[in-house]
């Protein structure tokens, strides 16, 4: 069997649609505008045939710029339609993303669609939110990169 098919889909919490790849521009950063981004996790999208599971991983978030990792405290996560808070602990210059439920996902063949519930085991849905900080020492619309990645074991 082939390992899992990761796939990445995001879009910002004000709009309708997702879309895959893995960039997308969060928006400009200001004291009063939270910047929130939807984002799913996919394994074997529109698979055809069935591919291994993915067991026993988590998400770590980083910025691409090490000297911003102290940012990584205004992050906040949600999951489960955002009712379900995630904890963010940071470790060093990176997040992890504490879900509480363990996370796997099937790789049994599928037909993409969030809203099928037979796609359900698929995917994992959830929230990013960046709070501008409080001592407000980032500039207005300073541009950051967020980095979302998988670990396993």
């Amino acid at each position: 069997m082939d390992k899992p098919k990761i796939s990445w889909f995001a879009k910002l919490a004000k709009e309708e649609k997702y879309s895959g790849g893995n960039e997308l521009f969060m928006g400009s950063n200001t004291p009063d505008n939270d910047l929130e981004v939807d984002v799913q996790l996919w394994n074997n999208r529109w698979g055809e045939v069935a591919v291994e599971k993915l067991e026993d991983f988590q998400i770590v978030a980083s910025f691409a710029d090490y000297e911003d990792a102290s940012l990584l405290s205004c992050l906040s996560a949600k999951y489960n339609n955002q009712q379900i808070p995630v904890t963010v602990d940071q470790v060093a210059k990176r997040a992890m993303l504490m879900f509480p439920i363990t996370l796997n996902l099937s790789g049994e063949p599928n037909n993409g669609s969030s809203v099928d519930n037979t796609c359900l085991k698929n995917f994992l849905s959830f929230r990013i939110v960046f709070k501008h900080p409080e001592d407000g020492h980032l500039k207005e619309s300073d541009l950051k990169s967020l980095r979302l990645e998988i670990t396993r074991g």
